[in-house]
This record gives C-alpha cells, sequence and structure tokens, in this order.
C-alpha cells in the first residue's frame, strides 16, 4: 500500500485489498471483501460494504454508501453479490448503490460516469460508460443504461427499463418505459426529438444526426405504433451504423414497451425546436 493514506479514525478491515496511492479520508468504513483500486479517494464517513470491487482513481464522496443490501424483500443476506464499478467514476456525497440479488451476481458501473449527489443506482441495474447522472436522480432495480446520457436532476426509472447511448433525459421526469438511443426523453414517458446537441459533440456529422432525424420520425412520429415505423423503416432504404442501432433497440422491445413522441400540441413547442439538426 506505498503511498496509501488511511486517516486514523478510518476502520479499514485487514480483509480488504488497498491498492497503491489511495487516500481514506476520516470515519470512513471499508469492510472485508472490498477491492479498491490504485489511486482511489474516499472521503469522510462513506462506507464501503463487502462484495464491493472499485476500479482506479475512482472517487467515493462525503457519505456514500456502496455496496449495501439490496432493497428486495426476497434477499438472502447469506448469498454472495457483488458491486463492479470500473475506473475513473466520480461518486459525490450520500449516493448509493446496491449489490445485485442473485447469487454471484453484480451491480455494474463501467467507466468514467458522473454520479452527483444523492442519487441511486438500484440492484443488478448495468450501468455503461461516460455517463451523467444529475442529483437525486434513482435507478430502481435492473435498469440497463448505456453510454454518453445525461440523466436531469430527481428523474426516476422503473426496473428492468432500458435507457439508451447519447440521450438527454429531463429533470423531474418520470419512466417506465424503455428511452431509446439518441433521444431526449420528457415528463412522464414521452419523447421529444432526438438528441442533437449531444450527438454533434460527441462528433456525430450533420448527415448523421439527419439520418437519425428523419428515422426517428418514422419511428415515432408517422406510426403510432413502433413496431410499424420498424418495418417502414427496414423497407426504406438501408441505414447507417447509427441509425442501425436505434432500429435494433426499438425490435428488441420488452415488456416494458417504448416511450412515445409527445406532439407539439401537447407540450406547447413548434415540433421543430426540440429535434432540430444544427
Amino acid at each position: 500500500m506505498s503511498g496509501t493514506i488511511i486517516h486514523p479514525t478510518a476502520i479499514v478491515s485487514p480483509e480488504a485489498e488497498i491498492g497503491v496511492g489511495v487516500n481514506i479520508d476520516a470515519y470512513v468504513i471499508v469492510e472485508r471483501d472490498v477491492l479498491i483500486g490504485d489511486d482511489c479517494h474516499v472521503e469522510a464517513h462513506a462506507q464501503i460494504l463487502p462484495g464491493t470491487r472499485i476500479g482506479r482513481a475512482s472517487q467515493i464522496g462525503r457519505g456514500a454508501i456502496i455496496g449495501g443490501d439490496p432493497q428486495s424483500l426476497t434477499f438472502d443476506r447469506r448469498m454472495r453479490t457483488f458491486v463492479e464499478i470500473g475506473a475513473e467514476n466520480i461518486i459525490r456525497e450520500h449516493a448509493t448503490i446496491h449489490r445485485a440479488t442473485v447469487d454471484a451476481g453484480s451491480t455494474r458501473l463501467g467507466d468514467r460516469n458522473f454520479l452527483m449527489a444523492a442519487s441511486h443506482i438500484g440492484h443488478d441495474a448495468t450501468v455503461g460508460d461516460d455517463n451523467v447522472i444529475a442529483n437525486s436522480v434513482l435507478l430502481a432495480g435492473h435498469v440497463d443504461l448505456g453510454n454518453h446520457t445525461y440523466l436531469g436532476g430527481a428523474s426516476v426509472f422503473h426496473q428492468f427499463l432500458r435507457i439508451g447511448d447519447h440521450c438527454m433525459v429531463q429533470g423531474n421526469g418520470r419512466f417506465s418505459k424503455d428511452i431509446p438511443h439518441f433521444t431526449t426523453a420528457i415528463g412522464f414517458n414521452q419523447l421529444a426529438g432526438i438528441n442533437s446537441v449531444g450527438m454533434r459533440r460527441a462528433g456525430f456529422t450533420l448527415a448523421e444526426r439527419q439520418e437519425v432525424k428523419h428515422l426517428y420520425h418514422l419511428l415515432f412520429v408517422a406510426n403510432r405504433n413502433v413496431r410499424l415505423g420498424v418495418d417502414m423503416a427496414r423497407r426504406e432504404r438501408a441505414w447507417g451504423e447509427h441509425s442501425k442501432r436505434l432500429v435494433e433497440f426499438c425490435l428488441a422491445m420488452t415488456k416494458r414497451g417504448i416511450c412515445s413522441h409527445q406532439r407539439a400540441a401537447k407540450r406547447g413547442l413548434d415540433s421543430t425546436v426540440a429535434d432540430s439538426v444544427e
């Protein structure tokens, strides 16, 4: 543990594995069967509980609790389950991430995610890379979140739903249906167009954004039934790589269903505002 600094008030189990260059601040609790990678910083009063694996150069904020029991009435505490966190994540104060409910299973968080204060990742959830999860966002159990997506503050997500890549989700939104790749989601289970600004910032070309916008129209605007929209899209043309992924997301629809496009008349917006392409 060369270069590691552990505050004298911290309680660190001798059965925990602590990497090189780790800082563990005052009153932290690190229990047995924990692995903390090199160059991590665990801030005051955080608790790292059994079954937690934290990748290198991650920050765990004050009062965060990582690896707590899942909030499931059927969970058997005798099972050995895990939280697996990748590298370079920032997990801010009072965030919580719960272990999986299936024996030897894991709740997973990828690399370079930013979880803001009081956010929650439920049991068995899977979070990809480079996401921003704002204050008080709640992901229920078994949620599957992709990559490069922004979840606005206090938005809440029902168990077992999917959230795609490069999405933008409005704060205070409530979702019990899947949110497809590249979309903007608002209110209660509503889509408001494509996330063209996020796509541009991520390096999507104008032609790629225009194609995704056109596909969005076929899938969610021209047809009120997504499966009919998929059939229409597949007949129309051979789509590019990103558009194909959006079609595949819709083809893999679960019993949750997919959020629907909110008509401009309902949301009081010009229909070109939310999904315009610069």
